[in-house]
């Protein structure tokens, strides 16, 4: 198996499980808030990724702090949005928390692996 698609399953499954604990520990814990925090992931994670990787290798040249950032901001108010629309029961401020948390504790977790 190449090594980027280790890194990437390895990265997904990790931001999976991180993001899925951390909605636990915010008392997410019914199985519909569950699949939802998964099912955003199925769809930012990939997303995100090829959205880097493509601007990545038509401008050959690594991804800097402002650009991550702007990155981890929009796949907060995507996911924010998404489970907004999954989750009309919770409140939209409690939501927007939620995937702020979530992306901040799955990125923190990446910073800490060495990927290369």
């Amino acid at each position: 198996m190449p090594f980027y698609v280790r890194n990437y399953a390895i990265a997904f499954l990790l931001t999976v499980a991180i993001e899925t604990a951390v909605a636990w520990l915010f008392g997410y814990r019914r199985w519909r808030e569950l699949a939802c925090v998964i099912a955003v992931n199925v769809f930012s994670h990939p997303a995100a990724n090829f959205l880097v990787w493509t601007i990545v290798r038509w401008s050959e040249q690594p991804f800097g702090f402002g650009e991550i950032l702007l990155l981890e901001i929009g796949v907060v108010l995507v996911e924010w949005r998404l489970m907004c629309y999954a989750l009309p029961q919770r409140s939209r401020g409690a939501l927007f928390w939620l995937s702020l948390a979530m992306n901040g504790a799955s990125y923190a977790a990446g910073c800490c692996i060495p990927w290369s």
